[in-house]
């Protein structure tokens, strides 16, 4: 069965590299145990009480973000560290961070119920545009399904419901202006295919002519960058389980800081 991972022999690797691996699977070790710890403590829970929709759908968020970042762990991880892949998961991650505690975390009940009808106006919008799409397409769409969003639109949006902020607006609004510029920006990169993003699958400079294939690369493990990826993830995720704190009870954030800032120390400057 085809595994999906080159074998690599690392004896052979250029010191450097080999320091990068030893680095990321150290990483790897710690969002393991952060994993582990999130599960057993989300298996002992007694129950959630929520108020409303918008700390339910912030729940929901919780088990989205656990998936993510499992996902991320596991493409970063060498052999494979798909550090490219990596940062596109992280940049979901992110967008999932900031869209669900600007929906659901504020304390006053009245916002949160605004916050969420936003988002229901902004999804609807949306899967309209993508039924509309469907339809030019000859894809077979029900009828009454365009008509029930319609309705809902035009409900919310005479009820003065207005549409959601940029997401940079949402970030900025959470504190977290510096995850925008610093991680959004750089996973944009690898999200969009930018030229810098191409250029990394070549082992030479792009050249115009007959192209040797075995210049490009299929299997491109980058564990330094990987590295920097998963930091960032297990720093958000922190994060995101600390802001959570009210509403989920747990140890799992200081946990992740405290793993977190370990790591730094032990691997910092290597």
């Amino acid at each position: 069965m085809w595994s999906g991972d080159p074998a690599y022999d690392e004896a052979g690797l250029p010191d450097g590299v080999r320091a990068e691996i030893a680095r990321l699977s150290a990483l790897v070790a710690v969002v393991d145990e952060v994993l582990e710890k999130v599960e057993r403590t989300w298996s002992a829970s007694t129950g959630i009480h929520v108020a409303d929709e918008a700390q339910s759908f912030l729940v929901a968020a919780h088990a989205r973000a656990f998936r993510c970042v499992r996902a991320i762990r596991d493409v970063s991880a060498w052999p494979r560290s798909d550090a490219e892949h990596a940062f596109v998961l992280f940049r979901s991650l992110l967008s999932l961070v900031a869209l669900s505690l600007w929906v659901g975390l504020s304390d006053d009940p009245a916002e949160r119920s605004l916050r969420f009808k936003q988002w229901q106006l902004n999804s609807a919008r949306k899967r309209r545009t993508m039924l509309g799409e469907w339809v030019q397409l000859g894809i077979d769409v029900e009828p009454s399904q365009v008509e029930q969003l319609n309705r809902a639109i035009v409900a919310m949006e005479a009820a003065g419901v207005e549409g959601m902020p940029p997401e940079q607006q949402l970030f900025s609004a959470l504190g977290l202006s510096n995850f925008y510029a610093r991680g959004y920006r750089l996973a944009s990169d690898h999200a969009h295919f930018s030229l810098a993003s191409a250029i990394e699958a070549y082992a030479e400079d792009i050249q115009v002519g007959v192209l040797d294939e075995r210049k490009v690369a299929l299997h491109n493990p980058l564990p330094g960058l990987s590295a920097e990826a998963l930091e960032m993830t297990t720093l958000t995720y922190g994060l995101f389980l600390g802001r959570l704190q009210p509403l989920i009870e747990n140890d799992v954030a200081p946990f992740v800081i405290e793993r977190l800032a370990e790591y730094l120390d032990e691997w910092s400057g290597r």
